[in-house]
């Protein structure tokens, strides 16, 4: 999958672990509440990329979305460390990963319908922000 297949959506990129019990949880009902709060017509593509090669499966990334709500047609993108890490690199996420966590950088990146990274925020999120962006860029 590329940027490319996505052109003519409003893209919203995330990175996490679907293990995670940390900020990654908190994370993913921002991301639910920001799907919320975009309308219908305007529906993001919610792209997920795993920071956790070795322990993200398309299981635990299904049961993270349906933990935490993501609507449906999330997309988690797996791989290799070497095939995520020129993704990681990209977006400017950094990953650690010690004997029991992944430590990363969260942050989340709205692309416009052309494939320009338009937005980019930190944690913590603030949906309502996220989804009027978002909104603009989609009627855009």
């Amino acid at each position: 999958m590329t940027l490319e297949t996505l052109r003519g959506r409003t893209v919203l990129v995330a990175f996490l672990d679907s293990r995670c019990r940390t900020i990654c949880p908190i994370e993913g009902h921002q991301l639910a509440r920001v799907e919320q709060l975009v309308p219908a017509a305007q529906r993001l593509q919610l792209v997920i990329v795993s920071i956790d090669p070795a322990g993200d499966t398309p299981q635990s990334a299904a049961r993270f979305a349906r933990i935490h709500h993501l609507a449906p047609g999330w997309r988690w993108l797996f791989g290799t460390t070497s095939q995520l890490r020129p993704v990681w690199k990209a977006f400017g996420i950094q990953v650690r990963f010690t004997e029991t966590d992944v430590i990363h950088t969260s942050a989340i990146y709205l692309i416009d319908k052309a494939g320009y990274v338009r937005a980019g925020y930190l944690m913590p999120l603030f949906p309502r922000v996220v989804a009027a962006d978002a909104e603009t860029l989609a009627t855009a």
